[in-house]
């Protein structure tokens, strides 16, 4: 017999003896189905569990509940009232929007694990790292993008905390080239400009005297 079945018949049988703990029955009713003890020792068992909890005579609750547990062969009918009266319109309310929310849980879970995956390959690709295993904590190890002689030891694989760093000093150096090249770039414009002005004021110069102007 299901243990869903026995809580429920315990719990509505204790009621009368100051006992209104679902917490009880469903524990009892986990003891009750198993099957390697025999009915005797169970029974004993829940004698000594609801005396501690109750100074009422219990006996007659025991005997029906021998009783109960010995019909082996209990009719559908009567299984299935046990059932839906468990199953309450609320529990059953309760069970299936737990299923839903597990269900839109999953889902969002994906669509972050691919939208996730889909930036870490943009990275990855960006800044030359490849995945090459996860640790036992399963976070993933990445390694640079080199070619390595077949001699040569492989390299040590890095964290993603690793990772992180290197691409930001990665991206510090790509700055501070960018800032350089842009400097030297603007220097050498500034240079070709002086250059230019200085021959053209030669230029300049050379027409004047060339028609015999004279400055004053």
């Amino acid at each position: 017999m299901k243990a869903e079945i026995i809580s429920r018949w315990i719990m509505d049988k204790l009621v009368p003896f100051g006992i209104d703990d679902d917490m009880v029955g469903e524990y009892l009713g986990t003891v009750l189905e198993d099957d390697s003890y025999d009915l005797d020792y169970k029974l004993d068992f829940v004698q000594s569990y609801i005396q501690d909890l109750s100074e009422q005579n219990i006996k007659p609750f025991l005997d029906d509940l021998r009783e109960f547990l010995s019909e082996e062969s209990d009719s559908k009918a009567v299984s299935e009232t046990v059932i839906e009266k468990t199953h309450t319109p609320t529990l059953r309310e309760r069970i299936n929007k737990e299923r839903e929310e597990a269900k839109s849980h999953e889902t969002e879970r994906k669509a972050i694990d691919i939208k996730q995956m889909k930036q870490r390959e943009q990275l990855l690709n960006t800044y030359g790292f490849d995945v090459v295993e996860t640790d036992q904590d399963g976070n993933l190890i990445y390694r640079e993008k080199k070619v390595i002689p077949e001699e040569s030891e492989p390299l040590e694989g890095i964290n993603q905390n690793a990772l992180r760093v290197k691409m930001a000093e990665k991206m510090k150096r790509e700055e501070m080239k960018a800032a350089h090249d842009s400097e030297v770039k603007r220097n050498k414009e500034l240079e070709a400009k002086r250059k230019a002005d200085k021959e053209k004021r030669k230029t300049q110069k050379q027409e004047r005297r060339g028609r015999g102007e004279t400055r004053w």
